[in-house]
């Protein structure tokens, strides 16, 4: 199955390179603005900073800990590289693809200026692939 998410990943990546963005990415942001305008922006908001770095840093603590507690000394490891290769794979990535994000609507001045790949979505995969880890 990774062999395929990563070569499913490796397309997205070259089609966002090359054509600078996905075939209707821009009339999708388009309409969803227009059908809901800032409805859920409170919401949308307090979940993207749940994967913010300080959140996540004090998710990662507490994995950590529960880990050590558990004497599971290997899994800390493991769980510490995946947070590193999606912190630092991601800012990576950003600057070797820099697509720019969207002016749909504005920016929070907190975010990169580059929009793929997704920290937040990277950030909640390590944060899921701990919670297997620890259960």
């Amino acid at each position: 199955m990774a062999p395929l998410l990563g070569a499913a990943f490796l397309a997205v990546a070259l089609v966002v390179e090359f054509a600078n963005s996905m075939p209707g990415d821009e009339r999708a942001l388009i309409e969803l603005e227009a059908a809901i305008g800032t409805t859920f922006d409170d919401a949308m908001v307090a979940v993207g900073s749940a994967t913010d770095p300080v959140p996540m840093i004090a998710a990662s603590a507490a994995v950590v800990a529960v880990l050590v507690i558990r004497r599971r000394s290997p899994l800390v490891v493991a769980y510490l590289g995946i947070v590193v290769v999606a912190a630092v794979g991601n800012r990576v990535l950003k600057e070797i693809i820099t697509r720019p994000r969207p002016d749909v609507r504005p920016h929070p001045s907190s975010v990169s200026r580059y929009s793929f790949p997704s920290g937040h979505a990277a950030n909640t995969i390590a944060l899921w692939m701990a919670l297997l880890l620890i259960t």
